[in-house]
């Protein structure tokens, strides 16, 4: 196979798969380490017979539902690469949004210390950790996602120490006090869209997804059981779900939170808020 016969067998594979084009070429510019522009000026390269096998699996997968970001092992977030796999939820634009909250506000201390609960990947405290330079403190109840979590905190060299354990659980919370900002991207998906789910987005972790009946347990739990770990005028931030913000700052309030502070995303949705709490 030489590479523009692999572009050719990308293109007919899309055509009876719910997976975009775009992502069976991604799949060949990955394995093969070439660029789009290779396919114009070197498209009769020869594919060796070990990566010609390669491509043919990870586009079998693709085809599959399995999602991209998990047949590649990684995905790039505030530009580093995150290892990902089965049993981590993949990181996503919309999270950008809460880490630029996170950090408007954590610029403004000196040697601040932040929370992030419910870690993942580690896409939030890692990037936070790093672009800052400052210390942070990860809660993962998943060994699985704590296995990624951990390889992200070696890659890149990050400060930020692993609590692994259910957030609610009295012994992690005891952990913690004096914490200028938590963070949390938590489970928002309700029980109404969890049937309507994607299937590639269905091979995500369940528990990394499901918030509730109305997806908002997570919300309340953390706004109530955490309030007393942040410093008087500390911040909590919230990745928030779709149609959820308004729902969410009424929680907030209700937990003694005050001067909320709103960004969207990309897609110009209300994504993210953070919130002071009260003298």
């Amino acid at each position: 196979m030489v590479l523009k016969e692999a572009y050719q067998l990308a293109n007919e594979l899309s055509k009876n798969s719910p997976m975009p084009q775009s992502e069976f070429e991604i799949i060949i510019e990955e394995t093969l380490e070439t660029t789009k522009a290779d396919k114009l000026l070197n498209g009769d390269m020869e594919i060796s017979e070990q990566k010609e096998k390669l491509l043919i699996k990870r586009f079998n997968e693709l085809k599959g539902g399995r999602p991209l970001q998990y047949i590649l092992g990684k995905w790039e977030f505030f530009g580093r690469s995150f290892c990902v796999g089965e049993g981590v939820l993949i990181p996503r634009e919309d999270t950008m949004a809460a880490v630029e909250l996170c950090m408007r506000y954590l610029k403004t201390k000196q040697n601040p210390k932040f929370l992030d609960l419910g870690a993942g990947s580690g896409c939030i405290s890692v990037t936070l950790s790093k672009e800052l330079n400052i210390k942070g403190y990860a809660v993962e109840k998943s060994e699985k996602a704590a296995e990624y979590l951990q390889k992200n905190i070696k890659e890149h060299n990050a400060d930020v120490e692993i609590v692994l354990g259910d957030m609610f659980d009295e012994k992690v919370k005891d952990s913690f006090e004096g914490i200028d900002l938590i963070v949390s991207n938590p489970p928002y998906i309700t029980k109404e869209d969890m049937l309507k789910l994607d299937e590639n987005v269905k091979r995500e972790p369940h528990e990394a997804l499901f918030g509730g009946d109305d997806g908002l347990d997570f919300y309340r739990e953390i706004s109530k059981q955490y309030k007393n770990k942040l410093k008087k005028g500390g911040a909590l931030v919230f990745e928030v779900g779709y149609n959820q913000m308004d729902s969410v700052i009424d929680i907030l309030k209700q937990n003694g939170y005050c001067d909320f502070t709103e960004i969207t995303d990309i897609n110009a949705i209300r994504r993210a808020v953070l919130s002071i709490i009260g003298e």
